[in-house]
């Protein structure tokens, strides 16, 4: 007769959760670090894009969608982490590696809590400073692009010429929101925009009060932002936080013609004159950085684009 074998406790729901995050974890450490390339330097790409943050993810990624054109991205720090990965240790991050740790000059009167120099965090790895926000998308005041463009003349600025952009990039999760405002939404872009599923009791109260003295319920990315709601932010389904490096630089890392170098600090930009008959111009033709110690020169054939923040 054969002996059965033991029954074994199933695990907690504590412990399933550990491991679920263990297994996420070491995922996202592994996908993270790839984005380092580790092919040779060339002597020329098409474009150079300097920072992988909000900004130099989306346009690389962009630009490498032509599998003609050579992309190399240069970023000064490293890449994401398991730390950057979680919503709530931003200010954890404030003032770590990972933040160039800016502070303001010294005012009278002002900044007194922080000795004179308020902190301006500003993320110093792939992502950017998107690793140290608070994940709100919020796309700002319709009226201030419009501003842009017929007052300032930043032609192609305006709200309504940009809408396209945001919604080729958006995928909202949250069914309500894109069915009261369908054109201000889209649910088919890479960067995951979800609503908070369980947010502070004493927030929904203080919405309650809100409403009870007359104020609406409104999208804050839809067509009025006289209101309130509960933000909604960029958070992966799995909860961990969605940055444009993850949606669209480390998606596409598989791209022959993308070339992404991490811990490159970009040292000087080089110009070259062209003069011609009627003119005389100055153009960017390449860039000198620092890579573990080592200065190294490469140079573009169409543009450098610069993507570096502040």
């Amino acid at each position: 007769m054969n002996a059965s074998l033991p029954s074994l406790p199933m695990p907690s729901s504590l412990t399933l959760q550990l491991i679920t995050v263990s297994i996420i974890t070491l995922q996202r450490t592994k996908v993270h670090n790839l984005i380092t390339s580790k092919n040779p330097l060339n002597n020329t790409y098409d474009y150079i894009v300097i920072g992988a943050g909000s900004a130099g993810s989306v346009v690389a990624s962009r630009l490498t969608e032509n599998r003609n054109v050579s992309v190399l991205v240069l970023e000064a720090g490293g890449p994401q982490t398991v730390l950057t990965d979680m919503p709530g240790v931003e200010r954890r991050l404030l003032g770590s590696e990972i933040d160039w740790a800016y502070r303001t000059t010294a005012q009278r009167g002002a900044g007194l809590a922080y000795g004179g120099h308020v902190p301006i965090p500003r993320g110093r790895v792939v992502g950017g400073s998107h690793n140290l926000n608070f994940m709100v998308y919020s796309r700002g005041n319709q009226r201030d692009f419009d501003r842009w463009a017929n007052v300032y003349g930043a032609n192609g600025w305006s709200y309504n010429e940009i809408l396209q952009y945001f919604l080729l990039t958006e995928n909202n999760t949250d069914p309500n929101i894109v069915m009261a405002n369908p054109d201000y939404h889209s649910t088919t872009g890479r960067m995951v925009v979800s609503t908070p599923k369980n947010p502070d009791p004493i927030i929904l109260k203080f919405m309650d009060m809100i409403v009870a003295n007359g104020f609406p319920i409104v999208d804050q990315n839809g067509p009025s932002q006289v209101g309130i709601n509960l933000f909604q932010q960029t958070i992966f389904l799995n909860a961990t936080r969605s940055t444009t490096a993850s949606c669209f630089l480390e998606a596409y890392r598989s791209r022959p013609n993308l070339q992404v170098i991490t811990k490159a600090f970009v040292r000087k930009i080089l110009f070259t004159n062209i003069t011609t008959v009627t003119n005389a111009t100055v153009r960017a033709v390449g860039v000198v950085f620092e890579n573990n110690g080592t200065n190294h020169t490469v140079y573009a054939r169409n543009e450098i684009i610069s993507c570096a923040g502040i």
